[in-house]
């Protein structure tokens, strides 16, 4: 026969709520220290367990989040710079931050080429299913925003990035690059470095993470050097392969900041195979902090923390039941020591 929390008060000598109290750690300045561990130790040494499921039925809370993660994977004209990001970080973060706080976590993984995404998500989520929702992905379908506000179900958003492209619908718990990409500028120029390029897969106007070139733009016009000429748009690898062919890129630029760590090593895959240097040569940025391309100087966007932030967030909410606290988490820019002294001194 299992022990129960009667069971272990009688062995304590202590009240049923006594135990409840020392259980969900709210005994203190409740319960005396030599009760509370008289408690702890009859509990280690019965290997006693709560039933979980029976106390989420008395406080009408399941006590389960959730996640909801785009399992739509589009073949596009950028595929080349597609790499495994940060998704999982998130969701670690996510994991970990809820089941600190007693709460579970089940993903479920929703597609536009669904059927009826709606009602899909419908089915997973309120009492006794969860009790909060966690979007990470599909930030641009608001129907099932609006079908979660309908519902009155708790709910926040975990990105790493901000766009016009994907407005922000609910509470938002996000990374901030901006700072991190002005130091690793800030760092190529006291280097000497004047020549300093923007590598992204579209048009600056078009990008969804616009705060990536607000950085490099604010810092190279804060020190006389910006120049449109420095701005390289590759759609795919093979445009970087065109560019490498061209002509002598040292005569173009010196460093580049390119959109991720996958286009990053995608350029000096190219540059090294057509006899350049890399360090050397060139001094090339990353950016995602990808734990795939360990070579570059980087930005971590802390996407394991942004995750746990929001699960913890919910959490709050639900528990207090208040909106979501939105967090604005600054992004750190990595490796900063990588940085060459010796690629810029021929150009000046």
């Amino acid at each position: 026969m299992s022990m129960t929390i009667k069971d272990i008060a009688k062995r304590a000598g202590v009240s049923s709520q006594a135990v409840s109290l020392v259980l969900n750690e709210k005994a203190e300045g409740q319960i005396s220290t030599a009760n509370k561990e008289r408690i702890l130790n009859i509990v280690r040494a019965t290997g006693f367990r709560r039933n979980i499921n029976a106390s989420r039925v008395r406080r009408s809370c399941c006590e389960t989040l959730t996640l909801v993660i785009d399992n739509t994977f589009p073949v596009c004209e950028y595929r080349d710079f597609i790499s495994p990001g940060n998704s999982s970080f998130v969701i670690q973060g996510i994991v970990e931050g809820a089941l600190e706080l007693g709460f579970d976590v089940k993903i479920v993984s929703l597609s536009t080429t669904d059927g009826d995404i709606r009602e899909k998500l419908l089915s997973h989520i309120g009492e006794p299913y969860s009790s909060g929702v966690i979007f990470n992905g599909l930030y641009h379908n608001l129907e099932l925003y609006k079908a979660i506000e309908d519902c009155g179900v708790p709910h926040i958003t975990v990105k790493t990035h901000t766009s016009s492209r994907h407005p922000t619908v609910s509470p938002v718990v996000i990374p901030d690059p901006v700072n991190a990409i002005t130091e690793i500028v800030r760092g190529l120029i006291a280097l000497g470095h004047k020549k300093i390029g923007y590598s992204a897969h579209c048009g600056i106007e078009e990008s969804y993470i616009p705060q990536r070139f607000q950085g490099y733009e604010q810092e190279m016009r804060r020190a006389g050097l910006y120049d449109r000429e420095l701005l390289f748009i590759v759609p795919t690898a093979s445009a970087i392969r065109k560019l490498v062919a061209a002509g002598d890129l040292r005569e173009r630029f010196s460093a580049l900041l390119c959109m991720n760590d996958k286009m990053a090593w995608l350029w000096k895959e190219e540059l090294e195979y057509s006899g350049y240097s890399v360090p050397g040569d060139f001094d090339i940025i990353g950016y995602d902090n990808d734990p795939l391309f360990p070579e570059f100087v980087s930005v971590d966007l802390k996407a394991y923390e942004c995750g746990k932030t929001a699960a913890q967030n919910l959490i709050q909410g639900i528990k207090e039941k208040l909106t979501p606290q939105d967090a604005l988490l600054e992004a750190k820019a990595v490796r900063l020591d990588k940085l060459n002294k010796d690629s810029c001194k021929t150009r000046k």
